[in-house]
């Protein structure tokens, strides 16, 4: 009675670290690199207020444990409460930080036990109450998991295979570059993320194929851009790792080249393309005429194709336009492809593709118009499948 008494005036913070992580590393999960303390969400809304800004701490989310496979594999949330309160106190918490992290498993606890809601139904029981001893171990978790997503052993290597060490990504870049992953593993060709600016699209890029190359299931990667400073960007920045194994499909140094080391593919006077590299960079006009670096870049049916493209509300779009082609991961910015309630006849949410002949090849002249593409890209863009929407937090 007096060790109840005892543990009611503990704090939130005590009764994790006196119960909740004891009974998880009891049973086998690794302090260092599985068990995650305060893992964080997102940073919270920014409030300005004249010349000051400031995080709002309303919108704070931080999950009190977030246990992983791997290191950025994620399994399950536990919720922590100080002992007033009863067991499942925190699980509709631990659901809404379970779905931001795409993963199944939720627990909630007061120091006395868990409450563990498993929504992958393995043996039809979606919560039950579980002692401290109790506490599943890794492969408990990782094996139901894995049943869940009806991986393959194959697929479970692909899948599983370790990030690039480096900054921590966010919980929905984690989204995106797994579900990727998981989607290419399992057969399929094509993949389109939709990304808001700053939302971290080239390191989500980077990371992506960075798995696939370093697990063996693609052996070539071609990352196409629509602008030269974004392929500059990407090669000294966020795809330095890849420094020896990639080059730039460009004869000519325009840009960042004539400053950094930067490996070009195409030789300067006999325009051949040195096809010892697995991974390239270029931009699409280098790569849709009849150049040799066009026939090289193209002839690669191996080819993991990566589309780059980031429209600008105020820029006018190119005059050709950027159609989805097999085998790519796209980037897009969802909003600026136009979408006419008028259309809603033919389709809730359709795009308005029609445009007069005159203005198919015509650059905008208002600078504020959104891009609509035509209609062989707006009938590629809907059968793309939409892998993972996110948006900045």
């Amino acid at each position: 009675m007096q060790a109840q008494h005892d543990k009611r005036q503990l704090s939130e913070s005590d009764i994790c670290d006196k119960y909740i992580r004891p009974a998880m590393e009891r049973a086998g999960w690794n302090g260092l690199d599985q068990i995650y303390r305060e893992y964080p969400l997102r940073a919270g809304r920014m409030v300005v207020r004249g010349r000051k800004a400031r995080r709002d701490a309303a919108t704070v989310l931080r999950a009190d444990y977030a246990l992983f496979h791997k290191a950025n594999i994620p399994l399950a949330v536990v919720e922590a409460k100080h002992n007033g309160l009863a067991v499942g106190a925190g699980m509709a918490q631990a659901i809404q930080y379970a779905q931001l992290l795409d993963v199944p498993f939720s627990f909630s606890s007061n120091g006395d036990g868990f409450l563990f809601r498993d929504a992958t139904l393995a043996d039809g029981v979606l919560e039950r109450y579980l002692t401290l001893d109790e506490f599943p171990s890794p492969a408990e978790l990782w094996a139901r998991y894995c049943a869940w997503k009806g991986w393959t052993p194959e697929v479970q290597r692909v899948a599983a295979f370790d990030y690039q060490p480096g900054k921590t990504p966010r919980y929905y870049q984690l989204n995106a570059i797994n579900r990727t992953v998981e989607a290419i593993a399992q057969g399929r060709q094509r993949a389109l993320l939709v990304m808001a600016t700053g939302t971290g699209k080239t390191y989500t890029a980077f990371q992506i194929i960075w798995r696939l190359w370093k697990s063996g299931t693609k052996k070539r990667i071609l990352f196409l851009a629509d602008r030269n400073i974004l392929i500059d960007q990407t090669m000294v920045n966020d795809f330095r790792p890849f420094k020896g194994a990639m080059a730039k499909l460009s004869p000519n140094a325009k840009g960042i080249e004539q400053v950094e080391d930067v490996t070009l593919a195409v030789h300067k006077t006999t325009k051949q393309v040195d096809k010892s590299y697995e991974i390239y960079l270029s931009l699409y006009q280098a790569v849709t005429g009849t150049s040799a670096a066009s026939e090289a870049a193209t002839s690669q049916a191996a080819f993991l194709r990566v589309r780059y493209s980031d429209f600008n509300f105020t820029s006018c779009p190119p005059a050709r336009p950027l159609e989805p082609a097999s085998g790519c991961v796209g980037r897009w910015v969802q909003a600026a492809w136009r979408v006419r309630p008028a259309t809603a006849a033919k389709g809730a949410g359709s795009i308005h593709a029609a445009r007069s002949k005159s203005a198919a090849r015509k650059p905008c002249s208002n600078r504020k118009s959104l891009y609509r593409p035509s209609a062989p890209a707006a009938s590629s863009l809907r059968k793309v499948p939409r892998l993972a929407g996110a948006l900045a937090p």
